[in-house]
C-alpha cells in the first residue's frame, strides 16, 4: 500500500511536465511545417526569377545579332540651344569642360572624390584627310603667285593630281578631377608638328575656366576650328592673309568668363607668345650690307595679347551666334629668302566681327550662313636690299604703314540627311599701303568664288567636291593670274572623338 502511494504521488508530481512537454512538441511540428512551407514558396519563387532573367538574356543576345546585322545609320544631331553651345564655344572644336557649372560650386578636396587614374583610359582618334586636285597652271606657277602686300603663307591642297594634306592623332583625357588634358598631333609628309597640347580646368567657382598650354587662339570664329570641321576644303583668303594657312595657333594661356545672363555671354582673354609669322614674329632681325646693318632686337615674349566676347541667342529655329575680337603685338618679319631680302619690325592690331546665323527646317535640315569681317593695321620699320649683288647699292630703309581688311561670307544648305551644297565668296576690300606717308598704287578686287557639293555617309566620312575661282593672286610682274581649281576631297575619322561646336 505504501508503494502504491509513493507511485501515485511521482505521477501527480510529473504530470505537468508531461503535459508541458507533450503541448511544446506540438508547437515544433507547426513550426516545422510552416517553415517547410515557407522554403518550398521561396524556391518557386527563385525559379521564376530565374525564367523571367534566362529570357531576358536571350532577348538581350537576339537584339545584339539583328543590330549587327542592320546597316549603320547615324542619326543626325538635334538643334543645339544657345545654352548647350556654351561650353563648345570655349574649346570649339574638341571636348572641353564645360563653364556653365553652378557659379557657386566650390573644388573639394582631392580626398573627398573617389578618384582613380586607371579609370581614364585616353580617347584616341585619327583624323586623314587627301583629294584630289585639277587646276589651270601647273605647280611651279602656283608656287610663284601671291597676292600683292601679303605674306605668301603655305597652302593646303597645293599639288595637282593626289595630295596627302595631313593626318591628324588627337588624345584626349582627364587628369584628375581639377584638370583635362587634350593634344592633337598632324603628320604630314613633310614631318610631325605638335600642333595643339593644352589642359583645361574644371569646376572652378563663378563661371571661370583656364586653358594653357599650346593651342588655338579663340580669335573670331573660323580660327578656334580644326581644317576638318570647316564647311569647304580650304581656309577664306582674310584668314590665310591674317593668320597663315595653319591659322592662329601659339603658346600660352587663356582665361574665360561665363556671364550669369539668361543668354549665352563669354569673355575671354588670352595671352600669347606671339610668334605667328603672318603679322607678328618675335625672332631679331639684321640685314647687313657694306658694314652697315639694319637690325632689331627680338620682341619681347610674350608677345600677343587677345581678348574676345561671343554671344548666342535661339529665336524659335534660328540660332544666333556672333562674337567680337581684339588682337595686338609687335612684329617682327624676316622675308630674306625671296629674290629682294626684306625685313621689317613695328607693331599690329587686328579687329575682328564674325556672324553665324542658322536656321533648323527640321531634325537634320538647316540652313547656316556664316560671316567673318577683320581689319589690320600694320606700323613698320623696314630694310630691305633691292640688288643683293650690286655692292654699290646700299640697303633702302623707309616707314610702311598698312590698313588692309577683308570678309568672307558663305551660305551653306544640308538639304538631305547626308548631302549639303555650299557658296563662299572672298575678298580683301582694302589694302592700302604707304610707303614714307605716300600710297602705293595696288591693285584691288581681291576676291575668290568657291562652290561645293558634299556627301557624307555617317558622322565618321566625308566627300567633298570644290570648285575655286580666284582672282587675288598676282605674279612677280604684278600682272594678275586667275586660277581655277577643282578639289575633291575626302576626310575620315576612326576612333573616340568629341562632339565640335555649334
Amino acid at each position: 500500500m505504501e508503494v502504491l502511494m509513493k507511485r501515485i504521488l511521482i505521477l501527480v508530481f510529473l504530470s505537468p511536465f508531461v503535459l508541458v512537454t507533450q503541448s511544446y512538441g506540438l508547437d515544433i511540428e507547426a513550426r516545422l511545417k510552416a517553415l517547410e512551407e515557407t522554403i518550398k514558396n521561396q524556391q518557386k519563387t527563385i525559379e521564376n526569377q530565374q525564367r523571367e532573367i534566362d529570357e531576358l538574356k536571350a532577348q538581350h543576345i537576339g537584339a545584339k545579332l539583328s543590330e549587327k546585322a542592320k546597316p549603320l545609320v547615324i542619326p543626325a544631331a538635334p538643334k543645339e540651344s544657345s545654352k548647350q553651345i556654351k561650353g563648345k564655344e570655349l574649346g570649339m572644336a574638341y571636348p572641353i569642360n564645360p563653364i556653365d557649372k553652378k557659379y557657386s560650386e566650390i573644388p573639394k578636396p582631392l580626398e573627398a572624390y573617389s578618384f582613380s587614374q586607371t579609370k581614364f583610359v585616353p580617347d584616341i582618334s585619327f583624323i586623314l584627310d587627301g583629294s584630289f586636285v585639277g587646276r589651270n597652271v601647273n605647280d611651279e606657277t602656283f608656287k610663284k603667285l601671291k597676292v600683292p602686300e601679303f605674306i605668301p603663307s603655305g597652302i593646303s591642297n597645293q599639288k595637282r593630281g593626289f595630295n596627302l594634306n595631313y593626318g591628324e592623332l588627337y588624345l584626349y583625357s582627364p587628369v584628375d578631377p581639377y584638370f583635362d588634358l587634350a593634344a592633337t598631333i598632324p603628320f604630314s609628309e613633310s614631318g610631325v608638328e605638335l600642333e595643339e597640347a593644352y589642359f583645361t580646368t574644371k569646376f572652378l567657382p563663378f563661371g571661370f575656366q583656364v586653358k594653357g598650354g599650346k593651342f588655338r587662339s579663340s580669335f573670331g570664329r573660323l580660327n578656334p576650328q580644326h581644317a576638318h570641321v570647316w564647311d569647304f576644303a580650304d581656309a577664306p583668303l582674310l584668314n590665310r592673309s591674317f593668320f597663315g594657312e595653319d591659322g592662329l595657333k601659339e603658346k600660352g594661356v587663356q582665361i574665360n568668363w561665363l556671364a550669369p545672363t539668361p543668354v549665352y555671354l563669354l569673355l575671354g582673354a588670352e595671352i600669347l607668345q606671339g610668334e605667328n609669322e603672318a603679322s607678328f614674329g618675335t625672332d631679331a632681325l639684321r640685314l647687313g650690307k657694306n658694314g652697315l646693318a639694319f637690325a632689331k632686337d627680338g620682341a619681347q615674349q610674350p608677345n600677343l595679347f587677345v581678348s574676345y566676347i561671343k554671344s548666342s541667342i535661339d529665336i524659335g529655329k534660328l540660332s544666333l551666334l556672333g562674337g567680337l575680337s581684339y588682337a595686338q603685338g609687335q612684329t617682327r618679319q624676316n622675308l630674306t629668302n625671296g629674290s629682294t631680302p626684306q625685313m621689317a619690325y613695328g607693331d599690329t592690331k587686328i579687329y575682328g566681327l564674325d556672324l553665324t546665323a542658322k536656321y533648323f527646317i527640321d531634325s537634320y535640315r538647316y540652313v547656316s550662313w556664316q560671316s567673318e569681317y577683320m581689319y589690320r593695321y600694320m606700323n613698320l620699320n623696314v630694310g630691305t636690299d633691292s640688288a643683293p649683288d650690286d655692292p654699290s647699292q646700299a640697303l633702302s630703309v623707309f616707314g610702311k604703314e598698312l590698313k588692309q581688311s577683308g570678309f568672307y561670307s558663305q551660305l551653306v544648305y544640308r538639304f538631305a540627311r547626308r548631302w549639303r551644297i555650299g557658296a563662299r565668296y572672298d575678298l580683301l576690300n582694302q589694302n592700302d599701303v604707304y610707303v614714307n606717308g605716300v600710297k602705293q598704287n595696288l591693285p584691288g578686287d581681291l576676291d575668290r568664288i568657291s562652290a561645293m557639293l558634299e556627301f557624307k555617309p555617317t558622322e565618321f566620312s566625308t566627300l567633298r567636291l570644290q570648285f575655286n575661282r580666284d582672282n587675288s593672286l598676282f605674279d612677280g610682274n604684278n600682272m594678275r593670274e586667275p586660277v581655277n581649281s577643282v578639289f575633291l576631297q575626302f576626310n575620315m575619322a576612326i576612333g573616340a572623338h568629341g562632339a565640335h561646336a555649334f
